[in-house]
C-alpha cells in the first residue's frame, strides 16, 4: 500500500517527537535522531500510544545517512512533507559546527529530497526565536553572507567569525546559534523561491521556550531566581507567563504541511507567545 509519508529528521525527542506524533495522524512517519538511545526511547514512546513509526539513526551532516532515510521513506510510500528539526544548540560548545548543521546540512538535505517530491509537497525547517532578539548591530553586517551561505560558505565564515567572537569564546556558541538560525530562516525563504516553480513549498518555524523535559527541569531550578534568564523569559517577558507546549509547536508544523497552507511559502512563523514583541515594546532589543 502506498502511504503518504512524512519525514522528520530530528523527530525523536522534544518538539521533534511531538511533530512525529502529530503527523502520524495524516500519514506514515519516518523519523530519525542523532543518538541511538534517543531514537529507541522516542520510538517506544510513540508505540506506547499506538503509533507505528519507522525510525533510524541519522547524522544530518552525513549525506549517506540522509540518503538512508530518504530511501526508507520512498520504500514506504510517497513523500508529502519533510521536517528538518535536527540542529545543534550552544551547549555543543562548537560555534562552527552549529553553522554546519543548522544552515549548510539543512540545505544539503533539502537538495537530496527535492527530486523525489512533487507539486503540493513541502519542507519545514526549524529556526528559533533567538534571532528575533539579536541587536541589529550584530545581525545587519551578516545578512548578505547568511543569505548566500549555501553558494558562498567561505564568505559566510569570514563574515560571521568576527561577530561571533567579538564577546569572547565563552559566548561565541550562543551568538553563533542565533546567527545560524537566522541563516535557517533565509534558506527557507530562498528555497521557497528556487523550489516554488515545481510546486514545492518551504517555510520555517521559530519556537520560543517549549515545555520539553530539559526546559522543565531548568525552569524548576530557576524558580524564585529573577536573575535567571529562563525565569525572566517566561514569567516577565511572555505575556501569558508560561512555556509553549511541544504539541502547540507541532500544530503549526502540521498546518504548514496541510492543504490549508497551499499558498504559504517563504515565511517564518514565530511561536513564542509574543515574548519577542514584548521585548521590543520594552526596548530590550536595540
Amino acid at each position: 500500500m502506498d502511504h503518504k509519508v512524512y519525514v522528520v529528521i530530528g523527530g525523536e525527542r522534544g518538539i521533534g517527537l511531538a511533530v512525529s506524533e502529530r503527523l502520524s495522524k495524516k500519514g506514515k512517519v519516518v523519523m530519525s535522531g542523532f543518538a541511538e538511545s534517543d531514537v529507541r526511547e522516542g520510538t517506544a514512546t510513540l508505540k506506547a500510544k499506538g503509533i507505528d513509526v519507522a525510525s533510524m539513526v541519522v547524522d544530518i551532516r552525513k549525506p549517506e545517512d540522509v540518503k538512508g532515510i530518504l530511501e526508507a521513506a520512498l520504500a514506504v510510500g510517497t513523500i508529502e512533507g519533510v521536517v528538518l528539526v535536527a540542529g545543534l544548540t550552544p551547549a555543543c560548545g562548537d560555534w562552527k559546527a552549529i553553522f554546519e548543521v543548522d544552515v549548510l546540512a539543512q540545505v544539503a538535505a533539502m537538495k537530496l529530497f527535492k527530486p523525489h517530491m512533487g507539486p503540493g509537497t513541502a519542507f519545514v525547517l526549524f529556526a528559533s526565536s533567538s534571532p528575533y532578539q539579536l541587536p541589529r548591530e550584530m545581525l545587519d553586517p551578516c545578512n548578505d553572507a547568511l543569505w548566500n551561505a549555501d553558494t558562498d560558505p567561505e564568505t559566510m565564515w569570514k563574515t560571521v567569525e568576527p561577530v561571533v567572537m567579538a564577546r569572547g569564546e565563552a559566548v561565541a556558541p550562543g551568538l553563533a546559534y542565533s546567527l545560524a538560525k537566522k541563516g535557517t530562516m533565509y534558506m527557507a525563504q530562498k528555497y521557497a523561491v528556487l523550489f516554488g516553480g515545481d510546486g514545492i513549498r518551504v517555510n520555517s518555524v521559530s519556537p520560543g521556550i517549549a515545555d520539553t523535559v530539559n526546559n522543565s527541569i531548568e525552569l524548576a531550578k530557576s524558580m524564585n531566581k529573577p536573575d535567571n534568564r529562563m525565569w525572566n523569559m517566561i514569567n516577565v517577558l511572555t505575556p501569558s507567563k508560561r512555556m509553549g507546549t511541544t504539541m502547540e509547536m507541532a500544530a503549526v508544523v502540521d498546518f504548514l504541511l496541510s492543504e490549508d497552507a497551499s499558498f504559504v511559502s517563504g515565511i517564518d512563523i514565530l511561536i513564542d507567545g509574543a515574548c519577542a514583541a514584548h521585548m521590543r515594546m520594552k526596548k530590550l532589543i536595540p
